[in-house]
């Protein structure tokens, strides 16, 4: 592809931070940290996390992980090291810090070098979201053409018109 020379550079700046670079994998360090899976997105910079610990928490997004140039997408399923917030009073949830997001390699580095118990974050209950079109109602509608028919064409057999 021959070079831009002239004009503006904007747009040949998206493929320049497309490279994966191996970075330091991030460990659990302070006692505050720990180890969620992210179970919903309620919308904005928050989440909905299953902690090691079974405890569910909702989890803030700060600044950095939400603006433009970030190569952390953080989806449902994903691996995410939080940070609890130790000086907030307990609610009805507890609130929390995301610190890190794992990818499927980190993830896999996690499981191997990490002796926790990995089997909370397994999704156990697998449900089916898809929606079953069917058409029973134009089959139904089918079968009781064909029974007329059928009793048409019986009727029709049994009646002569020579006799009439």
């Amino acid at each position: 592809m021959v070079k831009n020379v002239k004009g503006g550079k904007h747009k040949n700046q998206a493929r320049k931070h497309l490279v994966n670079i191996e970075r330091k994998l991030r460990l659990r360090i302070h006692d505050g940290e720990m180890y969620a899976r992210v179970t919903s997105k309620p919308g904005g910079n928050k989440l909905v996390v299953l902690c090691l610990d079974q405890a569910t928490r909702l989890c803030t997004m700060p600044g950095k992980f939400i603006n433009k140039g970030r190569d952390n997408v953080v989806e449902k399923g994903s691996w995410i090291l939080v940070g609890l917030r130790d000086w907030e009073t307990a609610k009805t949830r507890e609130n929390c810090d995301l610190l890190e997001v794992y990818t499927d390699n980190e993830k896999q580095k996690l499981f191997t070098t990490i002796n926790e118990n990995w089997s909370v974050f397994d999704v156990k209950e697998v449900k089916d979201d898809t929606i079953t079109f069917t058409n029973e109602y134009e089959e139904q509608q089918l079968e009781i053409e064909n029974d007329i028919k059928n009793t048409q064409s019986i009727t029709s057999e049994l009646i002569d018109f020579n006799d009439i």
